[in-house]
């Protein structure tokens, strides 16, 4: 079997590279005008024109590299014309900063799903405690309720799961004038269950 010589093998390995879409290679130098050359193990140098560094124009290549750095990018032409394969460093961070764009929205939605499915739980655990609690409630039973509004027919008493209406005549035994100057929103008063329809439910203090 008859050996490759070196010039075959080397002119091998550069078409393998030839496919390589994205190169990885040694920062080699950077000149005034902002171009970054490097060098990935290819035959020829490659070279980021400045244009090619960032979209944002006022960028310098020098605050982000030096010599001796690793820096990665796209292969725009194997030949720009001078013997330099070239290179963009801003369309590498375009596709990056996709990829983690849609990877971002991706765990957004998926946040939205779990607060979702959160919400949709308490939902039901909420109306489980309500419909155990309008089971259980009985007339004659004592709460430490508080009022969470007051009219000038009542107050509402909020009893934990459900709220219930201490109308002015169930206040006392006595006759009460105007519930606002007897009560205020947010104060602990102390009532009886006086009756229990479908849906309401109606308080006494006497």
């Amino acid at each position: 079997m008859e050996e490759k010589s070196f010039e075959e093998l080397y002119n091998e390995s550069l078409n393998e590279k030839r496919f390589d879409k994205t190169v990885t290679g040694t920062v080699i130098g950077i000149s005034s005008k902002g171009e970054i050359f490097v060098d990935f193990g290819y035959k020829a140098d490659g070279i980021i024109p400045k244009k090619e560094y960032s979209d944002d124009e006022t960028l310098d290549p020098k605050d982000e590299f030096e010599t001796g750095d690793t820096i990665s990018a796209d292969v725009l032409q194997w030949n720009d014309g001078l013997g330099n394969v070239l290179l963009s460093y801003k369309k590498l961070k375009r596709r990056e900063n996709a990829i983690k764009e849609k990877e971002l929205r991706e765990q957004r939605v998926k946040e939205r799903e779990i607060q979702k499915q959160e919400y949709e739980k308490q939902k039901a655990e909420k109306a489980k405690n309500i419909e155990e609690f309008w089971n259980n409630l009985k007339v004659g039973e004592t709460f430490a309720g508080t009022i969470s509004k007051i009219a000038d027919y009542g107050i509402f008493v909020d009893l934990g799961l459900v709220r219930g209406l201490l109308h002015i005549s169930e206040m006392s035994w006595g006759r009460v004038e105007s519930p606002k100057k007897v009560f205020t929103v947010g104060q602990t008063v102390k009532v009886y269950i006086k009756s229990i329809s479908e849906t309401k439910v109606a308080l006494s203090m006497k």
